[in-house]
């Protein structure tokens, strides 16, 4: 992720970016605050408290759900101004390289800059709008947790061992998942190589239908293959960890109800507000998995745009510019003599 907030930072600005997030956690702790309300009201009607209409609730009921549509409105209208900033931003800072950079260079990455602007930066445009709904359902997360302790502290020692157990599974899973996700950027790479091939010898292939025919069948066909395998695996890893996350909170929930509440000996008005917080929590943990696909996809698109500029900023063209030029009276005739030509290695 290191990467990822490298190119994110400096395009958004680091104060903005930090009041956005700032703003995304207050809307998590407004969100969890009503939850929290509707659970000590829910106590309140189980003790047979409740007899009459409360205004005092009423206001902070009214209070909460206007706090929350406030923040969430602000934060959605700043994300998306946020968003396409960035994706232009980005645009433009690839484009600027692209012009300084030399012709030898530009020539050997056609297919990586174009899959870059095409390709990266919607990945890394959807993953600046996602950090901070990624960063919401963190601390909401950690509030529930926190909260679970004030209930119960055995029960939170449990909940805590079975999240612990998801992070574990997520951790091994995710590592095939990322493989698969490095090996479907390469891929596309491919894709854009063979169809700029393509494009740019249209003539040649309308001339000759057989060369355009050797190109689909023999690289583009092959591509398509390899990357729907491959991505079916990666998603398919990713929904595996999400459906096992989900299996593990049920089974927890389950438990709570019908086994540790009695073993434990635990009030019944404890154990509403417990497994509600764990609902909640779950919500919470849900939408964690949700966006982390698209984060680790961001972590390599990120990762391929910094090699890509570090590559388009080693060029000598700066120091070409930086010369005095020839006037026309003191040209006189040009002698090449020597003249060679090294394509260079290709990388593969």
């Amino acid at each position: 992720m290191k990467q990822l907030f490298k190119i994110i930072f400096p395009l958004l600005g680091r104060t903005k970016f930090l009041k956005y997030i700032f703003l995304g956690v207050l809307s998590g702790i407004f969100s969890f605050l009503f939850i929290n309300l509707v659970t000590k009201v829910i106590s309140i009607i189980i003790a047979g408290d409740l007899k009459n209409i409360s205004k005092d609730y009423i206001l902070i009921f009214s209070a909460l759900i206007l706090l929350f549509v406030w923040t969430r409105r602000t934060l959605s209208l700043a994300i998306i101004s946020l968003s396409q900033k960035f994706f232009w931003a980005l645009r433009r800072q690839i484009l600027s390289l692209i012009l300084k950079s030399g012709y030898q260079q530009l020539l050997t990455r056609k297919a990586l800059v174009y899959s870059a602007i095409v390709n990266d930066v919607n990945v890394l445009t959807q993953a600046s709008m996602t950090i901070i709904d990624f960063s919401t359902s963190s601390i909401i997360a950690l509030a529930c947790l926190v909260y679970l302790i004030s209930i119960s502290w055995i029960l939170f020692l449990i909940t805590f061992a079975v999240s612990l157990l998801g992070i574990i599974i997520y951790h091994y899973g995710s590592k095939r998942n990322n493989q698969n996700f490095q090996i479907a950027r390469n891929l596309e790479n491919n894709f854009i190589e063979s169809f700029k091939s393509i494009l740019d010898g249209f003539k040649e292939i309308h001339m000759e239908p057989k060369k355009g025919k050797a190109i689909y069948e023999n690289q583009i066909d092959d591509i398509a293959n390899r990357a729907y395998k491959n991505n079916t695996k990666a998603f398919t890893g990713f929904l595996n960890n999400q459906i096992t996350g989900q299996v593990l909170f049920y089974i927890l929930i389950s438990s709570v109800l019908l086994f540790f509440s009695v073993v434990l000996e635990i009030d019944s008005i404890d154990t509403v507000r417990f497994v509600f917080i764990l609902l909640y929590l779950l919500n919470a943990i849900e939408l964690i998995m949700v966006l982390l696909p698209g984060l680790m996809k961001a972590k390599i698109a990120a990762n391929h745009i910094t090699d890509l500029k570090a590559e388009l900023e080693k060029s000598d063209l700066n120091e070409m510019n930086s010369k005095t030029p020839i006037s026309k009276c003191e040209f006189e005739q040009i002698i090449v003599k020597k003249l060679e030509f090294f394509y260079g290695e290709e990388k593969k």
